[in-house]
């Protein structure tokens, strides 16, 4: 019974799926779903705001991670801030982190109220017609 059932499951392990699995044929994209909408994301970019000196608000870096759909583009201010140009929907989630260019994979946790630490996610927020 044991040796048939490791022969079944390796049988299924090795057989040809029925499925197309070419990779370019999946025109399935990234969205948001909010309000019984969903939105398809053309851009993502990561936002970063300098070190609290003192951490009485938060703890390493504040990042920002921005979803927009199309009609949104990014652009840099002189200054080098980043500003949002054109007109559609868009997501952002804040999170804080150890490192100003990158979301480190490891467990987060939602805090809401400040003091905030390494690894938490502060608040996230939308709008579903942003128009610079």
């Amino acid at each position: 019974m044991k040796a048939s059932l490791i022969a079944i499951v390796f049988a299924l392990y090795f057989c040809p799926s029925c499925e197309d699995s070419n990779l370019e044929s999946d025109t399935s994209l990234s969205s948001f779903f909010i309000e019984n909408q969903f939105f398809p994301i053309s851009k993502a970019g990561l936002v970063n705001y300098d070190p609290n000196p003192d951490k009485s608000v938060y703890e390493g870096f504040m990042n920002v991670l921005l979803f927009v759909t199309e009609g949104i583009d990014f652009a840099e201010q002189i200054s080098g801030e980043l500003e949002l140009k054109g007109a559609g929907a868009l997501m952002g989630i804040v999170f804080f982190s150890e490192n100003e260019t990158s979301l480190a994979p490891r467990d987060y946790f939602i805090n809401l109220r400040p003091p905030y630490k390494v690894n938490d996610i502060g608040i996230g927020f939308y709008s579903l017609d942003f128009n610079e």
